[in-house]
């Protein structure tokens, strides 16, 4: 091998180990999240109760999902803190290439929900602009959650 690419070859290699132990100590970092700082935090007013409604209504029927920016470990950790079910259909950062606001992740989601065409009406509920726009991109209906902001509000709109 000519030693323009021996050199190219270690430093991609160095560059790699570098993003890589950078990625695992963010995830780390992330996952530690609500264990520190878990009792500071609350519910969106509601939100436990219509998940739980939502697991006895479609019990053994995947009609509702959970698409999140966050990673796994940080989104179930969550979850579980908040006494809220792991939904079959749980598209996690890990999941897809693209995060909001592309509309990839919800896209996925309501594909795994219904494999008819004709039943693919979607609900979104979302706190943040970059997820508001996923929404509206694919082509959901999208309730916005959380403090009102004329951000927000404005993003909506153009949506």
């Amino acid at each position: 091998m000519p030693l323009a690419d021996l050199k190219r070859k270690k430093l991609f290699s160095e560059q790699t180990n570098y993003l890589i132990e950078s990625d695992t100590i963010a995830y780390e970092l992330e996952s530690n999240l609500p264990k520190e700082f878990g009792d500071k935090c609350k519910t969106i007013r509601g939100a436990v109760e219509l998940l739980q409604r939502l697991d006895k209504i479609f019990a053994g029927d995947r009609r509702w999902g959970i698409v999140t920016s966050g990673t796994y470990s940080l989104a179930s950790q969550w979850l579980d803190m908040f006494g809220m079910p792991i939904p079959d259909v749980f598209i996690t950062a890990e999941k897809v290439a693209r995060g909001k606001p592309d509309p990839e992740g919800y896209l996925l989601g309501r594909t795994l929900l219904s494999a008819d065409e004709s039943v693919r009406k979607t609900i979104v509920f979302e706190d943040a602009p970059a997820g508001i726009r996923a929404g509206k991109a694919a082509d959901a209906v999208v309730i916005r959650q959380g403090d009102s902001d004329e951000f927000v509000i404005r993003v909506l709109r153009e949506a």
